[in-house]
């Protein structure tokens, strides 16, 4: 991200260094020998190098992994690995570098996000209902936590308590379509088809490709037909 900074301004040093060279090659015969040989030598090492790093680059994987092992205490390298572990199904991995993070940090309200969501994906929602609320306590305002709390909770059946998350939620940031359907599918198991249908709506207006709030709102005008 930041590499590029130093493109433009290491023109002049470069232009600079060969015009030494040539001014060398020039002057003194047996220095431009010298020169030329070492010339070569310096590319493919440079060459090589940047081969090699371009492995470490390849995707989020190996370059956070390149990083955990050069900075192990460093708790970002962890989260990001543990990110990398995760999009990969590797989840024993993730929920390794999550602690590990937590060990160097314990205040890192990302990290307990993460394992809550491990926890949940594997249905497993009373101990993501822990994480979610650790990070809470972190930052009580995270908007993160309060919409995966409240998919937590929907999934437990606590209705009540998942509205109100996700209620938090919409009001930190009124922008997220997912959100808006998700605070649907808790108003519509609560009968309340008027309000969910207009979350779906908000949703479809955001984002309107969103396919599973168009269901959702296909699926509300049928049981208000039924009715």
């Amino acid at each position: 991200i930041f590499e590029h900074r130093v493109y433009l301004p290491s023109i002049g040093i470069f232009m600079a260094l060969s015009g030494l060279m040539f001014m060398a090659i020039e002057k003194r015969k047996n220095t431009g020998k010298a020169v030329l040989i070492a010339l070569p030598v310096i590319i493919i090492i440079l060459s090589a190098t940047t081969y090699a790093r371009n492995n470490v680059w390849k995707d989020d994987y190996t370059l956070w992994t390149d990083v955990a092992q050069k900075s192990p205490a460093k708790e970002r390298a962890h989260i990001n690995l543990g990110q990398a572990y995760h999009s990969k199904g590797l989840d024993n991995e993730a929920m390794e570098h999550y602690n590990t993070s937590l060990t160097l940090n314990p205040n890192l309200v990302e990290a307990y996000n993460n394992i809550g969501n491990i926890f949940l994906s594997r249905g497993l929602a009373d101990e993501a209902i822990e994480q979610y609320k650790a990070a809470l306590k972190l930052k009580p305002y995270s908007l993160e936590a309060h919409f995966n709390l409240g998919n937590a909770y929907f999934s437990r059946g606590y209705i009540d308590s998942a509205i109100g998350h996700y209620e938090i939620a919409v009001r930190l940031k009124p922008y997220i379509p997912e959100i808006h359907n998700n605070l649907g599918n808790a108003y519509f198991s609560k009968g309340l088809i008027d309000k969910a249908m207009i979350q779906y709506r908000i949703a479809l207006q955001l984002k309107p490709d969103f396919a599973g709030a168009q269901n959702n709102l296909e699926n509300a005008y049928r049981a208000i037909k039924k009715h």
